[in-house]
């Protein structure tokens, strides 16, 4: 799973991939299953260290491509198994030229999100695979070092989700309400954008639920599970400067 949220005035990024070792970042899951995902990102014991601020830009940069994020999502995203794939592989599924993902691919390489799981050796050529990373990233408030990096980022991962709803209606994958079985009422979409005034004991209560609905979806997946794309956003601004 992939996503980016505001959450105490900085930006976190969870990349939860199904690789093959069950890793977060150099802790097993194992030795750390009692931890939950708002205790990792409260810095407990069980959690990762922080990730230097310029280690964070490149991450961002590399999220800011819509084609890297297709690589990302074809390694990773609503997978019941890890995937390792060559450049071939990915090119061949995303439809891209292959000599066009290669930089791509090294971006995302160099960025610590992808790595190379597997070589083999193909018409005396050494073929590179590569797997997602398993990592559950925890970034400090860089949208004011990097604003640019951030936005970019953020905004590449809206495009990618409204794609995917509508590729998902488009290929009768989403049929109307009335076509879903009791047993599947989860599949019905629902998507909503709200603003108004509530009372900051509201606000703080819908925030901590919000929050709690993040850790739920950062969780390892189900192998038996069913596939779910979720975005989640709330901000309070301050008011308005009218002086």
């Amino acid at each position: 799973m992939i996503s980016i949220v505001h959450v105490d005035h900085s930006i976190q990024t969870y990349m939860n991939a199904n690789d093959v070792e069950s890793m977060w970042q150099d802790v097993n899951v194992s030795d750390d299953q009692n931890v939950g995902p708002s205790a990792r990102r409260a810095g407990s014991p069980g959690g990762q260290p922080p990730i230097p601020e310029a280690a964070q830009v490149e991450i961002l940069k590399a999220l800011a491509a819509p084609t890297r994020l297709r690589i990302m999502y074809a390694l990773e995203v609503g997978r019941r198994e890890a995937r390792v794939m060559s450049v071939k592989e990915l090119a061949e599924e995303l439809g891209e030229p292959q000599t066009r993902l290669y930089r791509h691919v090294k971006v995302l390489e160099s960025a610590g999100l992808i790595e190379v799981a597997a070589t083999r050796m193909v018409s005396g050529i050494l073929e590179q695979r590569y797997r997602a990373i398993h990592r559950d990233l925890q970034l400090g408030p860089i949208a004011q070092v990097a604003p640019e990096a951030a936005e970019a980022a953020v905004n590449t991962m809206v495009q990618m989700f409204s794609q995917q709803f509508f590729d998902a209606y488009r290929e009768g994958r989403l049929p109307n309400d009335e076509e879903f079985p009791e047993d599947e009422a989860y599949r019905r979409p629902k998507m909503v954008i709200s603003s108004g005034r509530i009372a900051p004991a509201r606000a703080n209560s819908i925030r901590s639920q919000l929050e709690k609905i993040v850790d739920e979806l950062s969780e390892a997946d189900d192998p038996n599970g069913v596939p779910v794309n979720a975005m989640i956003a709330f901000y309070s601004p301050s008011e308005p400067d009218k002086t």
